[in-house]
């Protein structure tokens, strides 16, 4: 994308179709996102998705997305996953530079320093940090 910074899109976790906010990627960053709402049946008004919390070998509760960027799209990835497990609380175990979202089981968004300032918001639906 030349020097440019390259606008990605976060999906809103419950509005398939909607755009929840979009942030400039810069050159040498990756974004991963993990969520509930790719690999997901329902079952008696409860969703289970393929996210477990190894706590309880169960799908986890605490979040219904998280995005992280990172140099390494695997160290997101694993980062995305981890926090998604952890929900809010985890933001706090991730470095003051290393940019984060996470949408809480409630549907509130909730970023990091690193992230807050990146994020252009599309959606009214969630609530802004």
């Amino acid at each position: 994308h030349g020097n440019r910074p390259w606008p990605i899109g976060i999906r809103d976790p419950r509005h398939r179709d909607q755009v929840l906010a979009v942030v400039a990627l810069r050159d040498g960053e990756a974004i991963v996102t993990s969520g509930d709402y790719e690999r997901f049946f329902r079952y008696q008004g409860r969703r289970y998705h393929h996210l477990l919390d190894p706590a309880t070998g169960r799908p986890a509760r605490a979040a219904r997305q998280a995005t992280v960027l990172g140099p390494r799209a695997t160290e997101a990835d694993a980062w995305s996953t981890a926090l998604f497990v952890a929900g809010t609380a985890g933001l706090d175990r991730l470095g003051a530079s290393q940019p984060a979202l996470v949408i809480d089981d409630a549907g509130r968004a909730h970023a990091n320093p690193a992230m807050d300032g990146r994020l252009d918001w599309r959606s009214k639906e969630i609530e802004e940090p």
